[in-house]
């Protein structure tokens, strides 16, 4: 019994010393001077299709990385055309009177007005060959324990590519039959837009020092694909608000999504700032946001699942015993812990959301909608005109926001269920990992554990 229980005790006081060690290691690196270099990227390849939200973002997170110590110097906006005297960017609707001056479409020039209503210089067209000289010149004065955080919004394709600005002769194994015919007819070359490859990005990622951490988050249709960046040795974790099969979806003049991300960015970790911008991305079409982690996860255990056994002479229920021993060690019962942890502050959260929605949609969203019910009988009976015209749009407006409540509850409860399915996949992904698994569990969680 003595020997059994000097056991258990060494046992537990290393499994202490474990986590001690690591949340010193934690700490320390969050502790020690760092710097951030910022990156936005948005391309929106020609004057129509890059509406007014993009330059919105591109606003809000150039002020989110100043409001939050980052050198003006340090971060590098790439803007549609990139100059200041081609109008490249469309604003529809009454939404701002500098812009539109009442006018329905209006189209401007992104550039002069970033300067000159929002004091953000534009360092160039959004292409390949620019972005790559800006992490060439973060890479020739960045350091370990860095941060390059780079955020990508606009437009992306379905194979999976980031939209720049322009476009270029689309090659022949692309061209479709429609494609041809057209060429025919008209006596033009079919075109696409410039793109910017997942194998690109990674090059550019590559040229960075060692040890310098980079975070990059995306609001682009297929922006799923982004993820496959993940790359724990390289410090690079990616968040994104859709997964690589669907388009994303926003207001016409702002994305709830990139908003609350920049809101929190800074005053929070880079995957909280994340967690902050699903719980405010209403939109139903908005499907199967995807992170690094959890990609990793998803993908080990994938290989674990379809792994051969591997045959033994030993007696099973010794090798059952022996593989258990060796595929749960010790250094990841800190994890299952931590994670185990966030089931239960989720599973509270998720918990008291639910008493919040229960009261809304019993007492305030019936009684408003009952309320209204009687207001529209009264509209209806109006006499036709510019005053029943104005009235019907406050009603509208009112009905609408009282369902986008009703939509952010629904969408909150949403997230996180698929937070708590994650994390309990993070446990049956511990609970059998490799040292080698383990340690990029580790870098990867670190990365999206930093704040800017």
């Amino acid at each position: 019994m003595t020997s059994l229980y000097t056991s258990r005790m060494k046992s537990a006081l290393g499994l202490a010393s474990i986590i001690f060690l690591f949340h010193i290691a934690w700490a320390q690196q969050q502790s020690s001077p760092s710097k951030t270099y910022g990156i936005i990227l948005s391309g929106g390849a020609a004057q129509e299709s890059n509406h007014f939200r993009y330059y919105e973002t591109t606003t809000k997170m150039h002020k989110a990385f100043i409001n939050n110590g980052v050198d003006r110097t340090d971060i590098y906006t790439f803007f549609a055309s990139g100059n200041s005297k081609t109008n490249d960017t469309r604003k529809i609707g009454v939404l701002d009177k500098d812009f539109t001056r009442g006018k329905k479409d209006l189209t401007f020039n992104a550039a002069s007005s970033f300067k000159k209503n929002e004091n953000i210089d534009v360092n160039g067209p959004a292409n390949v060959e620019d972005v790559k000289k800006a992490f060439l010149s973060i890479a020739a004065k960045a350091e370990p324990g860095d941060i390059v955080s780079l955020y990508v919004t606009d437009h992306g394709s379905t194979k999976g590519n980031v939209v720049m600005w322009g476009h270029e002769p689309k090659p022949e194994a692309e061209k479709t039959a429609e494609d041809r015919a057209y060429e025919k007819q008209h006596g033009v070359t079919a075109m696409r837009s410039k793109t910017m490859s997942v194998d690109q990005l990674k090059e550019m990622i590559k040229l960075l020092p060692p040890g310098v951490t980079v975070q990059i988050a995306n609001n682009i249709c297929y922006g799923g694909k982004l993820v496959e960046l993940t790359d724990p040795d390289l410090n690079t974790c990616v968040v994104s608000q859709v997964d690589s099969k669907h388009f994303s979806k926003s207001k016409l003049d702002t994305s709830p999504f990139a908003g609350a991300y920049a809101s929190s960015l800074g005053k929070k970790s880079f995957y909280e700032s994340y967690q902050d911008a699903r719980a405010v991305d209403i939109f139903p079409e908005n499907v199967g946001s995807m992170n690094s982690l959890d990609y990793f996860v998803g993908n080990e255990l994938k290989k674990a699942k379809s792994a051969k056994p591997v045959c033994t002479s030993v007696n099973p229920a010794g090798s059952a015993n022996a593989a258990k021993n060796v595929a749960q060690p010790l250094a990841a019962e800190a994890e299952v812990l931590a994670v185990k942890a966030q089931i239960e502050q989720t599973q509270k959260n998720l918990k008291s959301l639910k008493f919040k929605q229960a009261d809304f949609v019993d007492n305030e969203y019936r009684r408003t909608r009952n309320e209204m019910s009687s207001v529209h009988q009264k509209l209806f009976n109006m006499k036709e005109g510019p005053e029943k015209d104005l009235a019907y749009a406050a009603f509208n407006k009112k009905a609408d926001a009282l369902e986008e409540t009703k939509k952010i509850y629904e969408t909150k409860i949403k997230n996180l269920n698929e937070y708590i399915l994650n994390y309990q996949k993070q446990i049956t992904f511990l609970q059998s990992a490799s040292p080698e698994q383990l340690e990029k569990y580790r870098k990867l969680k670190a990365c999206m554990e930093r704040s800017i």
